[in-house]
């Protein structure tokens, strides 16, 4: 797209400066400050407004910059005037199958282009087939929708407008109107193939997780490659793993979606008579892309805590961590934030083996995303995302 100089002369195609505006041209917008004493500048003009037409899902950039070339003295500048940032509602539905969608959630994504993962905004449930986003500030988004799969069976997570991959979907902008989708199916699976591999996460998306740890809850895609639809989903487990069965002969690519991030390279399998078991297919989420690795993560053979469930999840403030402990242990219980930083403690001590249940609140801070990260006194870690909002 070519540039556009938007700092014009009001009424015209003329560029504000020095020369265009002054005493002698165009004088209506310039004030003579020879003799002021609030800015040692000798003149300047009336506030001016540099604006142009946006299309909804384009990303634009500003640059803003000065020539000051009649001599060796930096004597000119722009003064910016701030306004308080307007923020909005982002409303949409969602059906499964022509009907509304019972239950699952909607997750809001900062669109951005600087090859880095994308910032999670807000989560919201789907109820009776709608989602709302309060409070959202203009700029562009992505919006990813998952069905609770117990309601609605054979659902994978898409994006607007039903794209699998972030990089696929329809950018979407605030303000804006509401955003419908239909659910997508899975192609129903009957063959003899089987696929598993690994999710590595870099420490750099999941701020709580130290360098090399699996990425928990990673999405996970089967696709065809002959027709592009999906064949399977999984979300990674505790150790990072994902697992895809029951797959039909064919050509497939193994796709890893974290917004924000794009593939550098991906993994091809073709399931056939002659080979229909596939093993660390494996990849490592980093700092800008997602690659290949040849290295499988290593497995917790005899974890101590299995099973971590937050509910309710999102929450107003008040959460129950319930999980199974193997052997009598010391437990910490901690909430991050978003950015790795500690920002509440919700338990110490020891417990005894067998199911527990831990009581904490989130009352305190603001609404946003966060991380419970629970931890033994032999390094065994779980950790869960939580959404603090308000019901609307």
């Amino acid at each position: 797209m070519p540039s556009q100089n938007i700092a014009l002369i009001p009424g015209t195609q003329i560029p504000v400066s020095i020369d265009n505006v002054n005493q002698f041209a165009y004088p209506n917008f310039y004030v003579d400050n020879t003799a002021g004493t609030a800015l040692q500048y000798d003149g300047y003009t009336l506030p001016l407004t540099a604006s142009f037409y946006a299309d909804s899902g384009v990303v634009y950039t500003l640059t803003i910059a000065i020539g000051d070339v009649g001599d060796g003295i930096f004597d000119s500048g722009v003064f910016l005037k701030t306004y308080a940032t307007s923020t909005q509602s982002m409303t949409g539905n969602v059906t499964h199958l022509g009907q509304p969608a019972q239950g699952g959630t909607a997750e809001l994504f900062g669109y951005n282009t600087d090859s880095t993962a994308a910032p999670l905004i807000d989560v919201q449930p789907i109820v009776n087939g709608s989602y709302t986003f309060p409070n959202v500030t203009s700029g562009a988004y992505n919006v990813r929708l998952t069905l609770d799969t117990i309601l609605h069976p054979n659902t994978y997570p898409i994006y607007f407008d039903s794209a699998y991959m972030w990089n696929d979907a329809t950018i979407i902008s605030a303000p804006c109107a509401n955003y419908d989708l239909d659910m997508q199916l899975l192609v129903l699976n009957n063959g003899l193939g089987d696929i598993t591999g690994t999710i590595g996460n870099s420490g750099q998306i999941l701020k709580v997780s130290k360098d090399g740890a699996p990425l928990v809850n990673g999405h996970v895609y089967l696709v065809g490659t002959a027709d592009n639809l999906v064949y399977g989903f999984d979300l990674t487990n505790d150790n990072g793993q994902f697992h895809f069965g029951n797959v039909p002969d064919g050509t497939y690519n193994i796709m890893v979606d974290v917004p924000g991030l794009l593939m550098d390279a991906i993994r091809t399998v073709t399931i056939s008579p002659s080979n229909r078991i596939f093993t660390n297919q494996s990849y490592i989420v980093g700092a800008n892309k997602i690659i290949i690795s040849d290295t499988p993560l290593p497995v917790i053979e005899n974890p101590i805590i299995i099973g971590l469930k937050v509910q309710p999840n999102p929450t107003e403030g008040p959460f129950t961590a319930a999980f199974t402990l193997i052997k009598n242990t010391y437990v910490t219980v901690d909430v991050y934030n978003a950015m790795g930083q500690k920002v509440a403690n919700v338990f110490n001590g020891n417990l005894n083996a067998g199911f527990q249940q831990i009581q904490g609140n989130l009352g305190g801070l603001t609404d946003g995303i966060y991380y419970l990260r629970l931890v033994t006194n032999s390094a065994d870690t779980i950790v869960r995302k939580i959404t603090k909002t308000e019901v609307y």
